[in-house]
């Protein structure tokens, strides 16, 4: 990882989460989050900025693990 980018996840406060080595599950949830946000949102519109497009998906991806979540 560069040093560069080490410093922009600082600057932003950000933690990033790495797998442990073999275990395929532990970023299961962000990265079944980020396998639908291109085709679902991305590429069916087209927005002015980044922030509107992904505010808005994650109120979808919100509503839709609260709605699965209630029917258990």
């Amino acid at each position: 990882m560069s040093r560069s980018y080490k410093n922009l996840l600082k600057r932003y406060k950000i933690t990033q989460s790495m797998s442990r080595k073999g275990n395929c599950y532990d970023n299961a949830c962000i990265e079944s989050f980020f396998l639908k946000l291109k085709p679902e949102l991305i590429y069916q519109n087209k927005y002015y900025s980044k922030k509107i497009y992904l505010n808005q998906y994650i109120n979808i991806f919100i509503g839709i693990i609260t709605k699965d979540s209630n029917q258990n």
